[in-house]
């Protein structure tokens, strides 16, 4: 029986993924669910189904196992082996990248105990095998999108970028609005550190629920950029976009609007080749790179996003992968 363990999450990637196993592919959750949201009442809960785990996987079973997990990964994997099961893991954050929490050497042997891995792309593909893991791995493409809501898009033009704001992430917009000169940038979610006031050009229209954002959000473009400059992507963030697909570039696309992406990103052929955006060196040109996109290029675009958006909201991404792997 093909299964999974999750907890609700705050990362709605996490999220959607039990979702679309669950409702659409016909996992089964073996997690004991606590009564109520709160760490200390989500943390007992875990507790009980690591002891329980024994009794709840056997031989011929296959177990999804969203990573990272924090502390359980390593039982989850070896327990599930014991009992003559599979595991896949799905990567959704690298701990030696990012967050600097696990050596590569140390992450590579945590992640040796699984039996096949799905990574975002190509990129992160690569950067396994380079490693010498000695697990198959799986390329995800993109990551799906499960919203209620459908967007309302009105192509006015508009730039949107939808983060959380604070100077590791987005202290390039001070410079961002410098250089922009007829365009309009609608900024959406949790700002911390960014004074939008002091912006001519970029809008701050603050946090919505998420809910709700898909059918909120109004634009022609949304911008995938991290850092402090708007020659290139800097900083433990800009770095991390060289190998991860970020959320946000299904959101857009979930969103029916076309993405901009740096063009070294580990993205940034998957957008291109598939037509659902543009890929820029440096946010200096992308004005006019916007604006030499003709009408028929464009329509090109939003007919493409259109074609992934039915398949992020119906899951067909994961059910691609999981089925590569030729136990699901």
């Amino acid at each position: 029986m093909n299964k999974i363990i999750h907890f609700y999450s705050t990362n709605k990637a996490k999220n959607d993924i039990s979702d679309i196993v669950c409702n659409q592919l016909g996992f089964k959750n073996i997690a004991i669910l606590p009564n109520s949201k709160g760490k200390i009442k989500t943390f007992f809960a875990k507790v009980i189904t690591m002891m329980l785990l024994p009794f709840k996987v056997g031989k011929g079973d296959v177990l999804l196992v969203q990573y990272p997990f924090k502390k359980f990964y390593p039982y989850i994997c070896v327990m599930a082996k014991k009992r003559g099961a599979k595991t896949i893991t799905l990567i959704h954050d690298l701990g030696s990248f990012r967050r600097k929490k696990l050596t590569e050497e140390g992450e590579i042997k945590k992640l040796s105990l699984t039996d096949y891995i799905i990574a975002h792309n190509d990129t992160m593909c690569n950067w396994f095998t380079d490693r010498n893991i000695n697990r198959p791995v799986i390329c995800l493409g993109i990551f799906d999108y499960i919203s209620s809501s459908e967007p309302n898009t009105n192509h006015n033009g508009d730039i949107v970028i939808v983060s959380s704001y604070n100077n590791r992430r987005s202290k390039y917009l001070y410079e961002f609005d410098e250089v922009l000169q007829h365009s309009k940038v609608l900024a959406y979610g949790w700002c911390k550190e960014i004074d939008f006031s002091k912006f001519q050009h970029i809008i701050y229209k603050g946090t919505v629920p998420s809910s709700q954002l898909v059918s909120t959000i109004q634009g022609s473009w949304g911008l995938v950029w991290d850092g402090d400059s708007i020659d290139e992507c800097t900083g433990a963030w800009g770095e991390y976009l060289k190998i991860n697909n970020p959320h946000k570039i299904s959101f857009y696309i979930r969103c029916g609007i076309p993405v901009v992406v740096w063009s070294q990103s580990a993205m940034a052929k998957f957008i291109t080749e598939n037509k659902l955006g543009i890929a820029v060196e440096n946010l200096r040109e992308l004005e006019n790179k916007i604006n030499s996109i003709s009408q028929e290029e464009y329509d090109t675009m939003f007919a493409s996003v259109k074609e992934f958006k039915e398949k992020l909201s119906r899951g067909y991404f994961v059910e691609q992968a999981l089925q590569k792997t030729n136990i699901i």
